[in-house]
């Protein structure tokens, strides 16, 4: 059984640039976990139009410790620094987590596409936004 709770730092990814996260694994089994995870991020309005942001939202883990195939959904709430009115995006989570049964160091690569309402009809697209992330941390 992997640890109750997992704290990292999430690159890209979820967070779009970077956030900091904690999870909570909420169910446990031997070869399957439910997680729950709440996380955010800061950069200087100087620097970006976006300053602010809150990931959150929940994982399944499917495997043998010390490595787990993951899926999960979140929902991001970025914070415009102009009109500072919020702004929501939602995220899917496919990818291969390393993580000990006991304590220990935490690895997560991960394809992270974007849903988004906004879809050219014209040109046939369609409203998702590949993406990928990469966490280290550590379970506690």
């Amino acid at each position: 059984m992997m640890p109750k709770t997992s704290i990292y730092l999430e690159a890209l990814g979820s967070g779009l640039t970077y956030s900091v996260n904690i999870e909570r694994f909420v169910y446990r089994e031997p070869h399957f976990a439910l997680g729950l995870r709440l996380g955010g991020s800061y950069t200087p309005p100087s620097v970006s139009n976006w300053p602010g942001s809150i990931v959150a939202g929940a994982t399944a883990l499917w495997g043998s410790a010390p490595e787990y195939f993951e899926i999960g959904a979140f929902h991001l709430i970025l914070f415009d620094k102009y009109s500072n009115r919020p702004l929501a995006l939602t995220s899917f989570m496919m990818g291969y987590r390393y993580q000990p049964k006991t304590k220990g160091p935490m690895l997560r690569f991960a394809f992270t596409p974007f849903y988004t309402r906004i879809a050219d009809l014209e040109r046939k697209t369609i409203p998702l936004i590949p993406y990928a992330g990469v966490s280290v941390g550590y379970g506690l």
